[in-house]
């Protein structure tokens, strides 16, 4: 019989309590920390305290520090466990069902899954599309559902999509715009890659008689059923579907970490073990000063409509 997913015995196997937690988090970071003293002395978990390293010369460093788990009052392996619960589901997992599966507030059960939605989006951050000779796509397309101010629920989103033959790359844009596509398209596709989309307005609007030079090559072929045979609509349908079952909606604040959520799933779809390991096996530089970075990479705005605060997210 095929397994989906991992299983809840590797999970008890590799992280049987905190202190193992602690340990396999210090194997990833400590190799990136550099201590005053320049000794080569390996860092340890104190006794004391699961999260706390100690070097050789004495100084003491939480195991935390500088990823998304800094100052964060979840036990480790509750947050793995988290880690687990997102990796085996399709479809997502709502707030509420943490609420009521590990005990927690309300507050605790979304701060919580916010927490694992910034670690895939964190992972996802150095996606590259295409290559030479390798088609891209790029599509924009609305996505409901979405809570807006007066309108809870029913308003919508523009989503900006982009896939080659194995992977997607999403972003939420206000409008369809050049200066709004063109950072996060530079970002994601690779040079010399083969551009294509179906809606005649990207095109025009990308290539805006030769001003831009990266989109020269962008070229409009097929129709809406070729787009249907892609990776972005594939993406985009089970994103849509998600919000509607699961979530049933979506605010546009943090509309963007729903999208890199399941662009993290989508992209290890045919690999499925790998999503949970994934996530424990890489913790990426997660401070304030990159969550916003990386919040404004994923949700561009026109000036006039930024948020005032990274509290706001």
């Amino acid at each position: 019989m095929a397994i989906f997913g991992t299983s809840i015995i590797e999970f008890d196997a590799a992280f049987p309590d905190d202190a193992s937690c602690a340990n396999h988090l210090l194997q990833i970071v400590s190799p990136q920390w550099e201590c005053e003293c320049k000794r080569p002395v390996p860092w340890k978990i104190t006794n004391h305290s699961f999260r706390l390293a100690r070097h050789g010369c004495g100084r003491s460093r939480s195991v935390t520090t500088g990823t998304i788990l800094q100052r964060t009052t979840y036990s480790l392996r509750d947050v793995f466990y988290t880690f687990l619960l997102f990796a085996n589901s399709n479809e997502g997992v709502p707030s509420t069902f943490l609420q009521s599966h590990m005990g927690l507030s309300t507050s605790s059960a979304a701060g919580l899954a916010r927490k694992v939605r910034l670690q895939m989006a964190l992972i996802e951050r150095s996606r590259k599309l295409g290559g030479r000779g390798q088609i891209v796509r790029i599509e924009c397309r609305l996505i409901g559902r979405i809570r807006t101010k007066g309108r809870k629920g029913k308003g919508r989103a523009r989503l900006l999509l982009v896939s080659d033959a194995e992977a997607v790359a999403a972003c939420v844009i206000t409008k369809q715009e050049r200066r709004l596509m063109v950072p996060f398209l530079r970002q994601v596709i690779n040079p010399d890659s083969q551009m294509l989309t179906s809606d005649p307005a990207i095109r025009a609007q990308l290539c805006d008689g030769g001003r831009y030079k990266d989109f020269e090559s962008l070229q409009v072929a097929g129709t809406f059923v070729d787009f249907k045979r892609s990776n972005s609509y594939q993406y985009f349908r089970h994103l849509n579907r998600c919000i509607k079952r699961t979530y049933r909606s979506v605010g546009r604040e943090t509309l963007w970490l729903y999208v890199k959520e399941f662009q993290y799933k989508f992209n290890r779809a045919n690999a499925d073990r790998r999503q949970f390991w994934d996530m424990v096996q890489c913790f990426p530089a997660g401070d304030p000063a990159q969550i916003a970075g990386l919040r404004d990479e994923s949700n561009f705005r026109r000036p006039t409509d930024r948020p005032r605060s990274v509290l706001s997210t």
